[in-house]
């Protein structure tokens, strides 16, 4: 046995004042004998002895009045899980892990429904008059039955009706959640029960869960106990997914062929092979493209491009699926669908900040070129057509008829002179889901742009630092970097096929360069430290180097102004 407020006990020692006033009510008076004192005397020596045993009484249910409320007050608790009345009952919360690879079979049925099955025998053995609530897991805590409840009925039919999401695994922002409820009752017995089929990926947070869980057992009359129960296979489970599918341009027309590229992986522990893939556009059942891969080998994953042509301007459904038969124990990853929107015609909006009569001289003459690539006289047949404003336009009053257009480009454009309809405006358009190209120059106003598009609208992901660098100097210049492109846009350059796009001596040269102020947390993510110099991920070259002379054997590469 022990006490939840220990501390309380030492009210026992108020049993020490009937005790006192006992005592001093036996104090010793003067005797003064008088005439009648004899009669007095009988009686009181006939009654003496129960007078006595009646003030004993009083004196001890006294002390154990004082004594049972100190008792009480400190709250005691029985240790073991049973006493001699029976079973303790328990205030418990279930948390059922709903990730996607409970969705997999171990025989014949699937960790999910063996999980749910272990639910409903935990709540079947918990002794009466417990309660208990009930909690999803998955990356994001869903709780079913957020408060404990010793209704068992309720219990059961929530356990049976729960979904399997498709979400990822994440045990610990679940097991946090179900503390925190614990934390506010008074129940002698708390209990937590995890039900997962243990994923490494679920883990991720083990450290803060072991920390929340050690903090819990310091207090013994506060303790929460944590139950991991397991579900699933230890062997390496028989499966194949797609784990990616988008398209391979960034911008879809209708009428044209586009490319949608497929990942495939292996998950299994042996190689697979003719595995069929099929691909459909909408409610079509009619197979458009088919993938048979002749072998895919344990752990992994490679891509298939598809091509496949939407004749009408809207959204449409691509979905991939692994034909049948060459499934695995986990279905919910053999197919995968996305929402790919065709265009019919594409504007966009060119506002030209230092226009010139002179093409090479000119601010977006080769931008309008490079956006239309298209033969003289042909450009309007081409999917992308360019309407060109100069500031004065806007300054002056002239409408934007935003709806027409898909992105806008601001070309070294002076921002800070345009009325304020206008950037907000231009924020609303980016916020409805359309593009936004800024390319600085020697006419941009970065204060302006960093207080209003920056940190006001958040509609550049980065502050612009000062400009480094002198056209006039050509033999000093920059070049973009040699490989590891992510962005749509340049993605096309990952692949020999398509050439060079940077790298010293190939693709164009930079001469003058703006600074971003990139957050540490995104640089971070893009770059890394190689014997004191900061690369791109996956880059051959420094990532803020400048070659000096451009030809000449004995370059010399220095960063940062050094």
């Amino acid at each position: 046995m022990g006490f939840l407020n220990p501390l309380l006990l030492l009210g026992i020692s108020a049993i020490a004042v009937p005790i006192i006033i006992h005592l001093l009510n036996r104090r010793k008076f003067r005797k003064i004998t008088w005439a009648a004192m004899r009669f007095v005397q009988l009686s009181i020596d006939q009654n003496q002895r129960r007078m006595k045993l009646e003030d004993l009484i009083l004196l001890l249910l006294r002390c154990a009045m004082l004594a049972l409320l100190a008792f009480a007050l400190a709250r005691p608790v029985m240790r073991d899980s049973s006493s001699v009345i029976g079973q303790t009952s328990v205030t418990s919360v279930l948390v059922l892990d709903n990730s996607f690879s409970m969705g997999m079979k171990d025989g014949s049925t699937t960790r999910f429904e063996r999980a749910k099955a272990a639910c409903s025998n935990i709540v079947e053995t918990l002794p009466p008059g417990s309660a208990a609530a009930f909690y999803l897991a998955s990356d994001k805590p869903k709780p079913i039955q957020a408060n404990p409840s010793s209704d068992r009925l309720a219990l059961y039919e929530s356990i049976g009706a729960a979904p399997l999401s498709d979400r990822a695994t994440a045990l610990f922002p679940s097991v946090a959640q179900a503390v925190k409820k614990l934390e506010g009752s008074t129940s002698i017995r708390r209990e937590i029960y995890v039900v997962t089929d243990n994923q490494e990926i679920g883990w991720r947070q083990s450290a803060a869960m072991k920390k929340l869980i050690e903090e819990q057992s310091k207090d013994e009359g506060k303790k929460i106990r944590v139950h991991f129960v397991i579900v699933g296979g230890a062997v390496s489970p028989d499966n194949i997914g797609i784990t990616s599918l988008s398209p391979a341009e960034g911008l879809v027309t209708a009428g044209k062929p586009v490319r949608i590229n497929m990942a495939l992986r292996n998950f299994s522990g042996s190689d697979r092979e003719s595995i069929e893939v099929n691909l459909r556009v909408g409610g079509d059942e009619t197979v458009q493209e088919r993938v048979v891969v002749p072998n895919l080998e344990a752990g992994d994953t490679q891509t298939f491009p598809f091509l496949i042509t939407l004749e009408k301007p809207g959204l449409h459904t691509v979905t991939a699926s692994i034909a049948q038969g060459d499934g695995d124990n986990l279905a919910a990853d053999n197919s995968r669908s996305i929402v790919v929107n065709a265009l019919k015609k594409v504007s966009v909006l060119v506002i030209n900040g230092d226009p010139s009569d002179e093409f090479d001289r000119d601010e977006t003459k080769l931008l309008e070129a490079a956006m239309v690539p298209a033969a003289v006289g042909k450009e309007a047949e081409f999917y992308i057509s360019t309407v060109t404003r100069q500031p004065r336009d806007i300054v002056g009053g002239q409408v934007i008829d935003w709806a027409s257009y898909r992105a806008v480009v601001l070309a070294n454009v002076q921002l800070a002179q345009f009325p304020d309809e206008f950037i907000t405006e231009l924020a609303s358009f980016v916020g409805r889901g359309n593009g936004l190209l800024v390319f600085p120059g020697s006419k941009l106003d970065r204060e302006f742009y960093n207080e209003n598009l920056h940190e006001k609208l958040g509609l550049l992901p980065a502050a612009f630092g000062t400009a480094q660098g002198d056209e006039g100097q050509l033999g000093i210049y920059t070049s973009l970097q040699d490989s590891n492109y992510e962005h749509p846009v340049v993605e096309m350059w990952n692949s020999a096929d398509s050439g060079s796009l940077g790298g010293r001596g190939r693709g164009p040269r930079f001469f003058r360069r703006q600074l971003l102020n990139v957050p540490a947390a995104v640089a971070a993510s893009r770059t890394e430290v190689k014997d004191g110099a900061l690369f791109a991920k996956g880059d051959s070259a420094p990532f803020t180097g400048w070659v000096v002379g451009d030809e000449g054997e004995t370059a010399v590469r220095y960063a940062n102004g050094e």
